[in-house]
């Protein structure tokens, strides 16, 4: 009897474990099953933040090969328009004033250029955004890099309707953006303030790096006092070409802009020597940095094609 009371314990135990573990086995499965399921169909999360982008060219993690590039300064009187042509690669810097688009429209038929890969508008003063409605409506334009908006005048209601018409929209950065592509390098940086006491257009300028291998160019679109303090205490300012902000005029610090970006050229974007500070021409001239004016140039092109 005493056996036989065993016997049945025994297979009594066998059962219940064996039981509780095939409960466990698919409990564990049903888990792991509801897992996958919350899971499938969520997208992965996008993990880049919009105005903190880096950004590579199409063969991401591939060295791509620099090309040598061509800046053409167009005779924009105190208004800024550049065009950075390379081969399948081209940008434009402001367009000047609403006058200045048929001189760059034709320039880029007689180029046979039909489209812009990034339209960047350093602010929106109407002789930097002026010409820009007439190009967008004429030729493909990529991508199109802003600063924040600080009017609402004639020239930038108009610029902000053509791209609506031909369903674009501009980008509006927070912190700097460095695109890489076809062998060129654009550093894009904002202002660090959404206001500021005065020159609330200038003040908003973006700076604007392009380089490779071949040369570096900075532009400081009309950046006073304000601006010019935040972009003085970078130090990625070197460069070969400096556009000097402004148009030449009341440069705040200038001898402290010069020392800090080292360039060999300067151009400066002014229909007169006249409305030019003396002082900043005399430190250009004390420190052999070669002058580009537009009132003496006109509509020039810089080559940026030895390897340095």
């Amino acid at each position: 009897m005493s056996l036989f009371i065993a016997s049945f314990l025994l297979s009594f135990s066998l059962a219940f474990s064996l039981a509780f573990s095939l409960a466990f086995l698919l409990t564990a499965c049903t888990r792991e099953g509801n897992k996958q399921a919350v899971t499938e169909g969520i997208p992965a999360q996008d993990t880049s933040q919009t105005g903190d982008i880096t950004e590579t060219g199409i063969n991401e993690g591939i060295p791509a090969q620099d090309s040598p590039f061509t800046l053409t300064s167009y005779d924009a009187g105190k208004g800024d328009a550049f065009l950075i042509h390379s081969a399948g690669f081209n940008i434009m810097i402001d367009c000047g004033c609403k006058e200045d688009a048929d001189e760059i429209l034709t320039d880029f038929e007689n180029r046979d250029i039909d489209s812009l890969d990034l339209l960047i508008i350093s602010h929106f003063d109407k002789d930097h955004v002026g010409g820009a409605s007439k190009i967008i409506k004429n030729i493909k334009v990529g991508r199109i890099i802003t600063t924040y908006r600080t009017n609402d005048d004639k020239r930038t209601r108009k610029f902000f309707n053509a791209m609506i018409k031909k369903g674009l929209q501009n980008e509006v950065p927070l912190s700097d953006i460095l695109i890489d592509e076809k062998g060129i390098k654009v550093l894009i940086s904002p202002p660090l303030k959404e206001a500021y006491p005065e020159g609330y257009d200038n003040n908003s300028s973006l700076l604007v790096k392009v380089y490779n291998s071949f040369g570096s160019i900075l532009f400081t679109g009309d950046a006073l006092q304000y601006r010019m303090e935040e972009i003085l205490k970078r130090d990625d300012l070197k460069c070969d070409l400096l556009k000097i902000p402004h148009h030449g005029r009341n440069v705040w610090k200038p001898e402290k802009l010069l020392e800090l970006t080292s360039p060999t050229t300067a151009i400066i974007t002014a229909d007169s020597e006249l409305s030019v500070d003396s002082g900043l021409l005399k430190l250009l001239d004390e420190k052999g940095i070669r002058l580009m004016a537009v009132w003496e140039q006109g509509r020039f092109d810089m080559e940026f094609g030895k390897e340095k």
